[in-house]
């Protein structure tokens, strides 16, 4: 971020990626209200793409508030669907050939 004329670093979240090294399907996350606080959330899996985590930035301020563990490493892409007035979930393809639902 920009203090006068210096670049500060921001805090930043660990442990997070949206693709894989080398890879340019950058498709490995997607934006919801995942507490359903009006603040929209960032689902993104960790850097083993085995767990997928839910990051908010109320407030300014990143912080995690929800993680699944999928037991297999995700690929993508990953998407969003709603079945008539259902709540959204979240569609996570995995290495190992299956498709996981994820709802709140």
């Amino acid at each position: 971020e920009r203090d006068g004329e210096k670049l500060v670093p921001k805090p930043v979240m660990q442990n997070v990626s949206n693709h894989a090294i080398g890879s340019p399907d950058l498709r490995l996350h997607t934006v919801i209200d995942w507490n359903n606080d009006g603040v929209p959330d960032i689902a993104v899996p960790d850097q083993s793409r085995q767990v997928l985590r839910f990051i908010t930035l109320k407030d300014g301020v990143a912080r995690e508030i929800d993680r699944i563990d999928l037991g297999s490493e995700m690929i993508p892409p990953m998407k969003q669907r709603q079945w008539k007035s259902e709540p959204w979930e979240i569609i996570v393809r995995l290495k190992d050939g299956r498709a996981v639902a994820v709802a709140r």
